[in-house]
């Protein structure tokens, strides 16, 4: 072989070489990586477990909310009950 032939031949090798590269972009560009996976998952998990937390806080500090609110008007309903019994009483009665 000539000089020249191989020279040529080493040129078309790494214009081959070249266009793979290029073409495939990384050595397995198919899917995911088991790393790439799990990496996911995890980063999932920790932001679905902290939505849910807050989530449930949030139920929690609400169902408490409206306990206080319906001991609130319970009481104001026993207070106008008294209220209104003792503006209608004619007479104390001693025990």
């Amino acid at each position: 072989m000539s000089k020249r032939t191989i020279l040529e031949r080493l040129e078309q090798i790494r214009s081959t070489k070249h266009e793979a590269q290029i073409h495939f972009g990384f050595r397995h560009s198919a899917g995911f990586s088991l790393l790439e996976t799990t990496l996911f998952l995890g980063i999932f998990s920790i932001i679905a477990g902290t939505i849910v937390a807050v989530f449930l806080s949030t139920q929690n500090a609400r169902v408490q909310q409206l306990s206080v609110a319906r001991v609130e008007q319970e009481g104001t309903q026993i207070v106008a009950a008294l209220g209104k019994t003792i503006r209608r009483a004619e007479r104390i009665v001693p025990p």
